[in-house]
């Protein structure tokens, strides 16, 4: 993984500590890899995202799980992946949720204007 190569670096050159979550990041030091740690972290706290595209959603998906799947070294490993479809998700951010009320949309009436055009003359 380039990031916890790059966090790694940093660290050994003395220009920063090791962040806390990064010390941390391990649930069991013994059996699970700090590297896959900083993955899980990042992954689930840092990492989301949003696009229209559902083949572009699942193409980041698999990006993102295969790179957990390199950080792996057991069988065990594998099964504390997150899950990816809770960071990337598959929609419109211009345009949101937007919620119709479809009996009372059909009821509604225009506003009554009193011959004018615009509001304002």
């Amino acid at each position: 993984m380039e990031l916890a190569q790059a966090l790694r670096g940093i660290v050994a050159q003395g220009q920063i500590a090791m962040p806390t979550w990064a010390q941390s990041a391990s649930p069991e030091p013994s059996n699970f890899p700090r590297a896959l740690g900083i993955y899980g972290h990042l992954t689930t706290h840092c990492f989301h995202g949003l696009d229209l595209w559902p083949p572009a959603v699942e193409l980041a998906r698999l990006q993102f799980f295969l790179q957990g799947v390199e950080l792996t070294t057991t069988a065990a490993e594998l099964s504390r992946l997150p899950d990816l479809t809770l960071t990337l998700f598959q929609g419109n951010a211009l345009i949101g949720l937007v919620q119709v009320d479809s009996e009372r949309f059909d009821q509604s009436s225009a506003p009554q204007s009193a011959g004018q055009v615009y509001p304002w003359g």
